[in-house]
């Protein structure tokens, strides 16, 4: 099956957000990518998919009834004993510092582009990771934390 992934290796990615046709879209772009995507739209369905799926990122909606995405991140750190690259795909621009203080990656505003953010997890892909088992969230990986701008930031 022909991907628009080249030659990195492929991720296994859930897409956490109450907006279901909006993780659908999103799911169906990184499959395009080469990506095994996952979806879930609820807290409960995240955490049963987590322990399933075993993803090596989340994109997760911060604002997520039920459960804030900050608190389900570190439950889906504790189910799967390590923490994946954690992505914030939200409508709130003014979190990207509590994103970096929760152990957050990444933080995009919505609407996020889907094809930089499959462009994101590509690079990752073809990095050499180390999934860290920091399982309470809050140990971010080192980076440069790029301007705030309508894009993603790196933070961490």
């Amino acid at each position: 099956m022909s991907n628009l992934l080249g030659t990195a290796r492929p991720l296994a990615v859930l897409v956490v957000d109450d907006d279901r046709d909006g993780a659908e879209s999103l799911a169906d772009v990184l499959r395009a990518y080469g990506h095994e995507a996952r979806t879930a739209c609820t807290p409960t369905t995240a955490v049963i998919e987590a322990d399933s799926f075993r993803p090596d990122a989340v994109l997760m909606d911060i604002g997520i009834p039920g459960m804030d995405g900050y608190r389900l991140a570190v439950r889906l750190c504790e189910v799967l004993g390590r923490r994946p690259l954690l992505v914030a795909v939200t409508g709130y621009g003014n979190l990207e510092d509590r994103s970096r203080q929760e152990g957050f990656d990444y933080h995009f505003v919505k609407p996020a582009d889907p094809a930089e953010l499959a462009g994101l997890l590509t690079a990752h892909a073809g990095r050499a990771t180390d999934f860290s088992p920091h399982v309470n969230g809050n140990a971010p990986r080192t980076g440069a934390l790029l301007t705030e701008s309508a894009g993603p930031s790196r933070i961490g």
